[in-house]
């Protein structure tokens, strides 16, 4: 474990962070347009979202495989390669086969650009500033998610194609596997970690895993088909719902960096509370009474980040499989949750579909408590 914080290690997880949420919440306000320039319902929407899934679960877990044989350097450099795919693919779709294809490389590259930035920044981080460092390294979660909707909304306005944003980003890619390979040090693989019999598996572990393919359904339904939500239900237009989900991802970048900036470990459970009642009641408030509050469901943000460094704490052995199989989880919950909600938009309509994220939401604030009572001396670690 280090001792000090490596910058090389932290700059590679930021910037493959944001190219990640970039490409991941760019998806959301693509969803109407594409449906109506293909003629396809939102099944099919549902679909593209659900063959991504598909993709990122199977790259996630032979990406954990890749990094029992090669260095994070290494595997960071080719996922960066293959997240320029992407862009190449998106200017040819024109039928719904196109529109696949470009749902099973976008959902690959998000999975892989976002499981290996959290390897990245807990591979740079001292123990004790894990927390702190991952709600900074999430801050750019916000930044990539706002610039994601915000720039297909500039575009858009300005009678761009549709994919420009993506072809953009997808050359960015390249620049970051070009900069990965100049800061980030060449290091072997650690051992096996199912090798070391005190870190065999447990049954616990199931509790987080569950939690965050749980927690991160209700959350993405929140961010992912809000903009849906907004032009079906409240009568925006394509541009404003960008907008909106914009403002939503700017208040998840504001409330993860105040945490980096005033978090302390003895504060993290409160806070991780805290946020996800906060969370689920601006849901609520946005689906019943006031449209406009949905962003403030932002403040969801501190939770992700402070939960991911309870897990290498509670996890110190295993941190780094135990990551790939959460990320693995959360996209298998992820496909499914897609498919659902796109035929549950086609049967009851998007206005009742979107309750599935608060309920979700509050399953996983109670697996949380559970989570606690488990480890309840875990967050004991230095200040």
């Amino acid at each position: 474990m280090r001792d000090k914080i490596h910058f090389g290690f932290l700059f590679a997880g930021l910037a493959t962070l944001v190219s990640a949420s970039f490409q991941d919440n760019i998806r959301g306000p693509l969803l109407p347009v594409l449906c109506e320039q293909l003629g396809l319902p939102f099944s099919y929407g549902g679909l593209f979202l659900t063959i991504g899934n598909i993709a990122a679960v199977i790259s996630t877990l032979a990406m954990g495989r890749a990094l029992l044989r090669y260095s994070e350097k290494k595997v960071t450099i080719y996922i960066c390669i293959f997240s320029a795919f992407s862009g190449i693919a998106a200017p040819f779709v024109d039928s719904l086969t196109g529109l696949l294809l470009l749902g099973l490389v976008l959902g690959a590259s998000v999975a892989l650009m976002g499981s290996i930035c959290n390897i990245l920044t807990l591979k740079g981080s001292p123990v004790h500033l894990r927390g702190r460092l991952l709600s900074i390294q999430q801050v750019m979660y916000g930044v990539g998610s706002f610039l994601g909707p915000m720039s297909f909304a500039w575009f858009y306005t300005a009678e761009y194609p549709w994919w420009t944003s993506i072809s953009i980003v997808s050359a960015l890619n390249v620049l970051i596997g070009l900069a990965v390979a100049n800061v980030v040090p060449e290091e072997a693989p650690e051992p096996h970690e199912a090798k070391d019999k005190k870190s065999g598996f447990s049954w616990s572990i199931l509790v987080p895993i569950g939690l965050f393919s749980i927690y991160v359904s209700g959350e993405v339904i929140t961010s992912m088909w809000m903009p849906t939500y907004f032009v079906e239900v409240s009568g925006f237009s394509k541009v404003e719902a960008s907008k909106m989900t914009s403002y939503f991802f700017l208040v998840i970048s504001g409330s993860r960096f105040l945490s980096f900036l005033f978090i302390r470990p003895h504060w993290e459970r409160a806070v991780m509370v805290i946020s996800m009642l906060t969370g689920i009641t601006f849901i609520v408030l946005g689906l019943t009474v006031l449209p406009s509050a949905l962003p403030f469901a932002g403040l969801l943000g501190p939770f992700f980040p402070l939960f991911m460094a309870s897990v290498s704490h509670a996890y110190p052995k295993m941190w780094k499989s135990l990551t790939i199989w959460i990320f693995a989880s959360i996209q298998s919950s992820l496909a499914v949750i897609h498919l659902c909600i796109g035929s549950l938009t086609d049967l009851i309509g998007i206005e009742k579909a979107f309750f599935l994220s608060p309920v979700l939401i509050a399953i996983s604030f109670v697996m949380l408590l559970i989570f606690f009572k488990q480890h309840n001396t875990e967050h004991h670690h230095p200040a």
